[in-house]
């Protein structure tokens, strides 16, 4: 009794506490324990342990007074021990530390296509899980993780972008954005250039300008002022082409060329020159020419030097030239022959590669006005009889005489055996002044051949000799034929006399000494294909690296002599002439100059060689010989053939010789027909050479055009 007095004494809110029903156990060891530990620090040290005794009587006997409370049971935790409280823990020690694997986790396997409209879908879903995934630091410091630079806008958002783009090899939206415009937007644009940079752009007769639109599909333009490109196409086409225009302009080479000290070029024949080589020539004063090209186009540069090297010692030198005129029953001299025939200036057309050469003009060739002859050449006595050879002057002179004279003053002796008289078949036509196309002659009407003669001598009208194959041997079979690879060089002009133009030459060719294979397949031609001859010495090479082992050798020669030459024009024949005289030398090849020698021996090397990509090296353009200075005239590939002539005028008559020359730099083809005398002191000899010239130069009976009653002569 004295105990639940004291209890209420002390603790009297603990009995109104008491009187109330308990929800649970706990409750009350939580409360007791509360006040137990209040009324403990409240009070002395030592009566501690009274009070707390009364607490724990107090506590357990109101307990048992409660039937319906149960013993308190420990809370269990339902995160403790699971790999979900592992984690949370794992985060929680590591909330400051990233790694790779962590962004790692988001890294797709694959993307979808570009171009499909999904990607843009995708790349921005992913970049908005790493945005929303990570703070800013931590982009960061994935950033460095992937040895990455920060972007330029640094915020999250970017930051995302460059690990996507930079890291995982997503493609740029950026990018794919902007080509979509690129290729659906149409913009004009203009790239200036200068006078070398557009004729180089331009190519050859302004062929490349076409190639250039269709590559890269846009309106193409050239505007003179100011000198630029003119553009329209899409804007990702100009891009293309701008950085084409930009490697194009870096990629442009130079050479600096000096001309021979006499030598001059006039600016119309540097223009002419850079149509024809494809590269640009320019003087630059004092003798000195700039050649410009393209990046690789060294054959460009090579063909433009040998151009102007001929251009400037060429200036100032002319043919002689000899008129043959065949006088009729009721005429005895040539003069009187002359007065009683009439001329005319005939327009004519040629498309050879010395025309380029010139000033623009057009030819006109003189020639009787009246029906050919009815009656055969040989009975009115042709080259050989009645005939007379007149000089610009009027005056008759003698064919053979000069020829012999001038072949003594060449050799020393009028019977040298090695010279030889050379007849070349083709047209003389003169040029007019005018650069219109006209066929208007700069002498109209019907004339007199003195008038002319005395225009020509007075006016020194240019003149060109187009070679030409007569008529007659259209048909012709050719008895043997072969393939040669040839260089002319000539010396510089030094001496000039009346009849004759004198100059030393030097001539290089490449032969096989067998070439079976194609005796049956070198057929004849058409005219105008000039490919056919660079598929010949596509076969030629071929067959000669097959054959080489086989006993078919390549063998060079060289020959070294002086030459010149004399025009006879004929107004009353189809064809005129022009006579060559060369006396000539076989030079040992350890006598050649280094230059020749090493070219000849890369040339063989290149021809036999097994390697499928070597270049043809390029021929010396000078060379040095017995203390003279040579130019390079022509480089060429020949096809050269014997044809027997068809009705030859007598039995000893020798096989005329076809060429067909293709230039190795220009691609341009020249038909040559030649016949040869190498006996002039012989009679005999001389006699049947004028034949055959007769004779290949009369007009074809099939081919002769209708008298005036209608038939044909």
């Amino acid at each position: 009794m004295s105990v639940f007095l004291r209890r209420s004494v002390a603790f009297p809110y603990l009995d109104r506490h008491l009187s109330r029903p308990l929800p649970s156990t706990s409750l009350i060891s939580r409360s007791a324990n509360s006040h137990a530990a209040t009324l403990l620090h409240g009070r002395p040290a030592g009566k501690s342990a009274t009070v707390a005794q009364a607490v724990k009587t107090d506590v357990s006997s109101g307990a048992e007074e409660l039937p319906h409370a149960r013993p308190e049971e420990p809370r269990r935790n339902l995160l403790k021990g699971t790999k979900v409280q592992n984690y949370l823990d794992h985060i929680a020690s590591t909330s400051r530390e990233v790694t790779l694997a962590d962004i790692e986790r988001y890294r797709p396997s694959k993307h979808p296509s570009p171009r499909s409209p999904k990607y843009e879908e995708e790349y921005n879903a992913l970049v908005e899980t790493l945005v929303r995934s990570f703070s800013l630091s931590q982009l960061r410091k994935f950033l460095g993780m992937y040895h990455l630079k920060l972007p330029a806008r640094r915020n999250k958002w970017e930051t995302a972008v460059a690990i996507i783009e930079h890291r995982w090899d997503w493609p740029s939206m950026t990018t794919l954005k902007e080509e979509k415009r690129d290729w659906t937007e149409v913009v004009r644009e203009s790239f200036p250039l200068d006078a070398r940079q557009s004729f180089l752009i331009l190519g050859k007769d302004g062929a490349d300008l076409l190639s250039l639109s269709t590559m890269f599909n846009a309106r193409v333009s050239l505007s003179a002022n100011p000198l630029s490109l003119k553009v329209e196409g899409l804007r990702g086409t100009l891009n293309n082409l701008r950085r084409h225009i930009e490697e194009f302009k870096a990629g442009i080479q130079e050479q600096l060329f000096q001309l021979p000290s006499a030598g001059s070029v006039e600016p119309e024949s540097l223009r002419r020159i850079s149509r024809m080589s494809g590269a640009f020539v320019e003087h630059m004063g004092h003798g000195l020419i700039r050649i410009s090209y393209r990046c690789g186009d060294d054959r460009a540069a090579h063909y433009a030097k040998r151009l102007v090297m001929h251009a400037a010692t060429n200036v100032a030198q002319e043919i002689p030239t000899l008129v043959h005129s065949t006088p009729s029953d009721s005429v005895t001299t040539a003069l009187t022959a002359l007065s009683h025939s009439r001329y005319a200036l005939y327009p004519f057309f040629t498309a050879q590669s010395e025309q380029s050469m010139r000033k623009p003009a057009n030819f006109f060739r003189i020639r009787s006005v009246a029906d050919w002859p009815r009656v055969s050449f040989g009975e009115a006595g042709g080259l050989t009889d009645e005939g007379a050879f007149i000089n610009l002057h009027g005056e008759a002179v003698d064919l053979r005489h000069s020829l012999l004279s001038r072949v003594a003053s060449m050799s020393g002796s009028a019977s040298d055996s090695n010279t030889v008289i050379t007849a070349s078949f083709g047209h003389l036509v003169f040029a007019s002044e005018s650069q219109r196309s006209t066929i208007a002659p700069p002498l109209n009407g019907i004339l007199e051949l003195p008038t002319i003669l005395r225009w020509l001598g007075g006016e020194k009208a240019d003149r060109l000799f187009v070679s030409s194959l007569p008529p007659r041997l259209n048909n012709a079979s050719p008895a043997r034929q072969h393939l040669i690879h040839r260089l002319v060089y000539h010396s510089y002009p030094t001496e000039e006399s009346d009849e004759f133009t004198t100059a030393k030459i030097l001539k290089f060719e490449l032969v096989p000494e067998v070439l079976h294979p194609l005796r049956n397949q070198v057929g004849r031609e058409d005219e105008n294909d000039s490919s056919v001859h660079s598929r010949h010495w596509n076969e030629y090479s071929g067959a000669a690296s097959f054959a080489v082992g086989e006993g078919i050798a390549l063998k060079p020669k060289c020959w070294t002599g002086i030459f010149n030459c004399l025009d006879l024009m004929m107004p009353e024949r189809p064809m005129d002439i022009r006579l060559s005289i060369s006396s000539t030398s076989t030079s040992l090849e350890e006598q050649w100059p280094k230059d020749l020698q090493d070219y000849s021996n890369g040339l063989r090397s290149f021809l036999t060689g097994p390697a499928p990509d070597a270049v043809q090296p390029l021929a010396p353009l000078t060379l040095v010989h017995g203390g003279e200075t040579y130019r390079l005239e022509s480089s060429s590939t020949v096809r050269q053939s014997w044809d027997t002539l068809p009705n030859a005028p007598c039995a000893s008559s020798s096989p005329a010789i076809i060429e067909s020359i293709l230039d190795s730099e220009s691609n341009q083809r020249t038909r040559v027909c030649m016949l040869s005398c190498n006996d002039i002191a012989s009679d005999e000899s001389w006699t049947s050479f004028l034949s055959q010239c007769d004779h290949l130069s009369a007009p074809d009976r099939k081919e002769s055009v209708p008298n005036r009653g209608g038939e044909f002569a």
